[in-house]
């Protein structure tokens, strides 16, 4: 049994998460002196990280995410104080790994806070996600989690501090998203904080980042300016592209490369590389356009969805022993 609060009524709980596409860390170095990363990123309906809790069910855990559900459930015992030695746990669905998309985060948020709510607690998310050993760089995959839109975060202060959500933005529902996702993976968190010590420190680009962001990328969002926010969202990829080109061996990754460049290619707008990629998207206010282009791409060999941003973030169903 759970304890703590359990809902004795409530049998299952069902967790669907949006994936994100990372926009960019518009401050790796520091460079202001009293904050460092401040990330930029979107919620979008596809892929989704779907998980379910309760006593009757057949537990499924894929082996690529057994660690991460391992690490949530040692975490909800020692945080929470919870027995979970009887509860199943089914992952149905989720993100692709280590590709860019945000998938460690979604499946740890989705796992840890269907355990909370079967166990009667309604944990704050940001709180959540800290005792999780989330947010140590970015913040993006919380928010998203909890609000969906276009969120953007305050980046950390101190090594202690968890990034803050300075602004969430729904974003239009017209423009359309592809996400293409090469052969090939990007680096493990581990990986990726040896990759941030070769990084060179360009105080040019982080103020320029910061820029782009403010003048361009936001009110573009909120004035439902397909033009003005995806030439700026590109002049932001190639900006922060730049600040890690020495680790990812230029502004796109080997990976990506290619692919940016086939998107562009065929017409769509504000392409770029989410995080480290290889994860590609890019935009277009034509759905049949967006198709074509995906018809294309799977061809090369690359897996491709079409997609649109998620407004609402995290959705949560529960099966009632009366159900």
């Amino acid at each position: 049994m759970l304890r703590r609060g359990e809902a004795p009524s409530i049998r299952r709980v069902i967790v669907s998460a949006p994936a994100r596409v990372h926009f960019g860390i518009l401050d790796p170095f520091g460079v202001a002196g009293t904050r460092k990363y401040m990330s930029l990123g979107l919620g979008i309906q596809e892929p989704r990280t779907v998980v379910e809790v309760g006593w009757d069910l057949d537990q499924n855990i894929p082996t690529d995410v057994e660690r991460e559900v391992h690490d949530v459930i040692n975490r909800m015992r020692a945080i929470y104080n919870l027995e979970l030695s009887n509860v199943k746990i089914r992952v149905l669905s989720h993100a692709p790994r280590h590709v860019g998309l945000g998938s460690t985060t979604q499946i740890k948020l989705a796992t840890a806070y269907a355990l909370s709510r079967l166990a009667g607690l309604s944990p704050d998310i940001p709180e959540l996600a800290r005792a999780l050993g989330r947010g140590e760089v970015s913040g993006v995959g919380t928010y998203v989690f909890a609000h969906g839109g276009l969120v953007l975060d305050s980046g950390r202060r101190r090594d202690s501090d968890f990034p803050r959500l300075l602004l969430r933005l729904d974003f239009p529902m017209n423009w359309h998203i592809v996400v293409v996702v090469p052969p090939g993976r990007g680096p493990s968190e581990t990986e990726e904080h040896k990759l941030f010590s070769h990084t060179a420190s360009r105080p040019e680009l982080v103020h320029y980042a910061h820029y782009v962001v403010l003048s361009r990328v936001i009110p573009s969002v909120q004035e439902g300016d397909f033009e003005e926010f995806t030439s700026g969202l590109e002049e932001l990829q190639v900006t922060v592209g730049k600040m890690f080109s020495l680790a990812q061996g230029g502004v796109f990754s080997r990976i990506s490369i290619d692919y940016v460049m086939l998107l562009r290619r065929m017409g769509l707008r504000g392409v770029g590389q989410s995080s480290w990629g290889p994860a590609v998207y890019g935009f277009s206010e034509s759905r049949r356009h967006a198709e074509s282009v995906c018809i294309e791409v799977e061809k090369r060999g690359a897996r491709c969805i079409v997609t649109n941003a998620d407004n609402c973030g995290s959705r949560t169903y529960y099966v009632r022993s009366t159900d």
